[in-house]
């Protein structure tokens, strides 16, 4: 849902999903009249609820996270967007046919991402996102200001804070936001 919400365009959502609701892996349930499509507003997940809502403040607060276009990423004009290992280090070709990579780390510069009348933003944002077993240790990309986790998928009591040395330990099977301004 993390991502889903930091994608260019308009974040597609089936009612109930802000909560917690399966319908048990069924994709096609518009004809079903049991619990299968019901909400069950007793076991709704609050915790999910308030990460979405939270993601959602945060998309419209601030344009960067809602570009108008696809991002450029390196080449000749500034990038608007890169992406890195969990090692601080930019992604070549090699780590996309990694079949073992559970991490990636994508740097998006708003103060290359215009909005409708030209205007560029202030703001730079850090996602990094771990879908391994085990929590992992992200290196921030050098050349970067002090860092803030704006976003966290894991319990709000456990967001990690960004180290000495710029490194994060990211839980297991989570996702964090940092902001830079």
């Amino acid at each position: 849902m993390g991502t889903l919400f930091l994608s260019a365009g308009i974040p597609m959502l089936l009612g109930g999903d802000e909560i917690g609701r399966t319908q048990a892996g069924n994709n096609n349930a518009y004809c079903q009249d049991n619990e299968t499509s019901w909400h069950d507003w007793e076991r709704a997940d609050s915790g999910l609820l308030e990460f979405a809502r939270r993601a959602l403040e945060l998309r419209r607060a601030h344009p960067a996270l809602r570009p108008r276009e696809y991002l450029r990423g390196p080449g000749g004009a500034p990038a608007q967007m890169v992406l890195y290992r969990a090692d601080g280090k930019q992604m070549n070709e090699q780590d996309w046919q990694d079949r073992s990579a559970k991490t990636l780390a994508i740097s998006l510069d708003g103060r290359q991402i215009e909005d409708a009348e030209g205007d560029r933003y202030r703001e730079r944002f850090l996602v990094l996102v771990n879908a391994h077993y085990e929590p992992v240790a992200f290196t921030i990309p050098t050349g970067r200001s002090a860092w803030q986790v704006v976003l966290a998928s894991s319990d709000p009591d456990e967001t990690p804070e960004v180290g000495d040395g710029g490194t994060v330990e990211v839980p297991d099977r989570s996702f964090l936001l940092l902001m830079s301004s």
